[in-house]
């Protein structure tokens, strides 16, 4: 589910279209926001061939957007029957020096062309441009508090980005003035790059070992206190918290995770259960237009009935985002997941 998520990412957009658009295999566009928002109708109605038409006659127009041009063109080529177009496609966006993260080329939607030779020679190349450019190693960034003393154990809150997300957009956004106060704040990014720009969480195996082997650094440099771990982070790094709030061996005393997605490979009832055990306590934020806003209702139901102690705050006429209040929200969450039991 999380790969399929991160193939759609690229083909998801909304906007309104003239009919002469919409009938229009190849319409000269004002902007790329209306190129992309016609792909979104072709696409939803199935017109691959169109769709491939049209993208192959707009790549040049819009270079900034090669990247994910490119990767659509070669995928409604593939579901329009035109195997070889799709990996000439991909090769002409690695001329240009473009490459394409493991798990999105190597997606559901590749399948087809897996066995031909010419993927299989764009992908060793693509390999070799992704390992050159983006070296699968985890990064992590901390953050003291304004009085931060030095001879003291400290609170230590992990916050995890999005997918597609690195460090640098994800900090700027997740931060609020308790964790400023009261925490040793870690950004960490993920070893796996899912494209030019950012990083991703994907396999729990994976997302263990970069947030294990951060952690026993942070604890190897700060004074930290092991029985205040706090763990938070958005959409795929809610799926990281969860891996590592339900499977691993990190000391979680409490969560954050903003606009999850379901993980069911993590939330087993087993899991859920041992982690009621250790009184851990969580909080979702979702906003009432979020996509994954069911499956985190559905989530908070579960962990409820299992034993967790789980809250939700739910924000009005937002979507899958980060809202304009989040650090706000974020202490808010705080407020909850710290309460004594």
């Amino acid at each position: 589910m999380v790969r399929t998520l991160f193939v759609l990412l690229f083909l998801c957009a909304s906007a309104n279209l003239s009919p002469a658009q919409a009938g229009d295999a190849a319409p000269a566009f004002a902007d790329y926001a209306s190129m992309r928002a016609h792909l979104t109708t072709l696409f939803g109605a199935a017109r691959y061939a169109e769709a491939a038409a049209m993208l192959s006659a707009h790549l040049d127009r819009f270079p900034d957007h090669l990247e994910a041009n490119a990767f659509n063109l070669a995928i409604v080529d593939i579901l329009s029957g035109d195997h070889d177009a799709a990996v000439a496609a991909l090769n002409r966006a690695a001329d240009e020096g473009i490459w394409f993260g493991k798990y999105s080329i190597e997606s559901e939607y590749f399948a087809p062309v897996f066995d031909l030779p010419a993927f299989k020679t764009f992908l060793a190349r693509n390999n070799a441009m992704r390992e050159s450019a983006a070296p699968g190693t985890m990064q992590y960034e901390v953050v003291f508090p304004e009085n931060y003393d030095p001879s003291k154990r400290w609170p230590l809150f992990m916050a995890f980005h999005g997918g597609d997300g690195n460090i640098e957009e994800f900090s700027a956004a997740w931060h609020s003035p308790r964790l400023q106060r009261e925490f040793v704040l870690a950004y960490v990014q993920s070893s796996v790059a899912s494209n030019m720009k950012g990083f991703s969480w994907y396999i729990p195996g994976e997302i263990r070992s970069d947030i294990l082997s951060a952690y026993h650094q942070i604890q190897a440099g700060c004074p930290i206190d092991p029985e205040q771990i706090y763990i938070g982070g958005f959409s795929a790094g809610a799926t990281a918290t969860f891996c590592m709030a339900f499977d691993s061996d990190l000391p979680v005393s409490g969560y954050i995770c903003l606009g999850p997605p379901y993980p069911p490979q993590i939330l087993t009832p087993e899991n859920i259960k041992s982690s009621a055990d250790k009184k851990m306590r969580g909080c979702f934020i979702v906003g009432e237009n979020d996509r994954f806003f069911n499956d985190a209702a559905s989530m908070a139901a579960t962990l409820d009935s299992l034993g967790q102690a789980i809250d939700m705050i739910i924000l009005p006429g937002v979507d899958h985002g980060y809202p304009e209040d989040l650090p706000a929200r974020i202490d808010e969450a705080l407020g909850r997941i710290l309460l004594k039991n």
